[in-house]
C-alpha cells in the first residue's frame, strides 16, 4: 500500500510538471514539422562540451544548470505559417509564465519570459517574432533570477 502511495505522488508531481510546458511542448510539436522549420534539441551533456578553460565562470555555472536547450526557427516558413505561430504564443502567461523583459522595435518582438516553482526557475522561454525573425529558444533546468539576468543582459 505505501508502495502505491509513493507511485501515485511520484505521478502527480509528474504530471504537474509535464502541465506546466503543455502549451510550449505543443508549439514545439506543432511547428517543428512544418516546412523550412528548423528544431534542434540539446541536452547537458553536449552543452557542457562546449565550454573550456576560456569560458567566463557565469557561463560555465549557467550551462550546469541547464538540463536541455530546445530551439525552434521559422525564419524560412511562409509568412501564413509564422502568424499562426505569432497567435500560438501570445499567452504564455495564462500557463504561469512571468515576462522578464518585452522589447519592440518597430515590427520586431522580443520576449524572454520564465516559469518559476517552488523558488527556483525551471523554463526560460526567449521568443523573437518581427518581420524576418520568428523563433521560440527554451531552456530547461533549475534557474536562479541572477541566471535569467545573466542570459538575458550578458549572454545571449
Amino acid at each position: 500500500m505505501k508502495r502505491i502511495m509513493i507511485i501515485s505522488v511520484y505521478l502527480l508531481i509528474c504530471m504537474t510538471g509535464i502541465a506546466q510546458n503543455a502549451r510550449v511542448e505543443t508549439i514545439f510539436r506543432k511547428f517543428k514539422q512544418m516546412r523550412h522549420a528548423s528544431y534542434v534539441v540539446t541536452p547537458k551533456h553536449l552543452l557542457k562540451s562546449q565550454f573550456n578553460e576560456s569560458s567566463r565562470p557565469q557561463e560555465i555555472y549557467m550551462m550546469n544548470e541547464t538540463d536541455t536547450v530546445k530551439e525552434l526557427n521559422l525564419n524560412q516558413c511562409s509568412p501564413r505559417m509564422r502568424q499562426d505561430f505569432v497567435k500560438a504564443t501570445a499567452h504564455f502567461e495564462e500557463d504561469g509564465y512571468q515576462v522578464e523583459v518585452s522589447e519592440r522595435e518597430g515590427m520586431d518582438i522580443s520576449q524572454a519570459l520564465f516559469y518559476e516553482k517552488a523558488g527556483s526557475i525551471t523554463s526560460i522561454l526567449v521568443l523573437n517574432i518581427g518581420k524576418e525573425t520568428c523563433s521560440l529558444i527554451q531552456f530547461l533546468g533549475k534557474f536562479s533570477h541572477r541566471d535569467l539576468n545573466y542570459l538575458i543582459h550578458d549572454g545571449y
